[in-house]
């Protein structure tokens, strides 16, 4: 669906996602990356509650994982992370698909899973120091970069200069900061193409 938008019917000037759509975005419907969000780099970790046997990624086989939607990034990454260790995602996993990582999270903090795939913004920006004491990380995946703003390859130079120096500045007013604060961004940063060369490895567990 991402790919016919963008590269068969054209639909966006601008596009803001993650960035494994952001290296399809680019390699297929020829975007541009603009710029990227101004924050750590985001890793796909699977956490379970800190009572649990489970203790590394081998121990996942025939339990149950929670993950979001298999085109979320931190589904992809997880899928790497697991392949990575020679687990089979639905070979050796029973996994869970739930609509969101809050989604997920919530069906272990019930005990209705074993783990759950979460990304390392969720668990830094959105839990409560209590919630995160009962949790631990077993799996940890490769860093990649946060969400991404990328052009479509008709938009004139001029209009990229001006929209990418929006963005830029946008943090030194206060409209600006209130976006980016909700956003859970400090900033953005230029991006270049070059930044999203560590997706290639993990696009092949990408379902599309």
């Amino acid at each position: 669906e991402f790919t016919r938008r963008t590269h068969e019917e054209q639909r966006y000037d601008f596009v803001l996602s993650s960035p494994h759509l952001a290296y399809l975005a680019n390699n297929v419907a020829n975007y541009d990356p603009l710029v990227r969000a101004d924050a750590e780099p985001l890793r796909a970790v699977v956490v379970v509650r800190m009572t649990s046997d489970l203790r590394v990624a081998a121990d996942l086989a025939k339990r149950k994982l929670a993950i979001p939607d298999e085109l979320s990034i931190v589904t992809v990454l997880t899928r790497a992370a697991l392949a990575r260790e020679h687990i089979g995602f639905r070979r050796n996993v029973d996994v869970v698909l739930t609509p969101t990582v809050n989604a997920a999270f919530q069906l272990l903090l019930n005990s209705r899973v074993d783990a759950a795939a979460v990304s390392s913004s969720f668990l830094r920006a959105q839990l409560l120091p209590n919630v995160r004491d009962q949790i631990r990380v077993i799996v940890e995946s490769d860093e990649v970069p946060q969400m991404t703003i990328s052009v479509a390859p008709w938009v004139s130079q001029t209009l990229r200069d001006q929209v990418r120096r929006v963005l830029l500045t946008m943090h030194e007013n206060v409209q600006g900061g209130i976006v980016l604060r909700k956003m859970s961004f400090s900033g953005f940063i230029p991006a270049e193409s070059k930044d999203y060369v560590s997706m290639r490895h993990v696009m092949r567990y990408l379902e599309y």
